[in-house]
């Protein structure tokens, strides 16, 4: 399954960086502030769940990428607000779950 790691391009002059998904539709949440800091297949990672369930998969890949990420990624350790993109569809980072966009 081919998956994106996708981050606020300014997060400092982001109103909703660091904020719950349903702070950020308040408050101007736009795919435009964003943009594609790792592409990747999870074929290619040890996945900590042997399960193809999304949330597994979500889990899974914000352990990997705060933990022990790839040597060549160059974003910050995934947080609230980022965006992880499985195949078609889009997951917002909340703080203890994520939503599907």
């Amino acid at each position: 399954m081919k998956y994106k790691i996708v981050q606020l391009k300014d997060i400092a002059g982001c109103k909703y960086a660091f904020r719950s998904y349903d702070y950020a539709k308040t408050h101007g949440f736009n795919f435009d502030d964003y943009y594609v800091v790792y592409e990747g297949d999870t074929d290619d990672l040890e996945l900590e769940f042997g399960s193809i369930d999304a949330n597994h998969i979500l889990e899974s890949l914000f352990a990997i990428f705060n933990n022990n990420h790839p040597k060549d990624y160059k974003g910050h350790s995934i947080s609230v607000s980022d965006i992880i993109e499985l195949d078609d569809m889009a997951y917002y980072c909340d703080p203890f779950s994520w939503t599907a966009l």
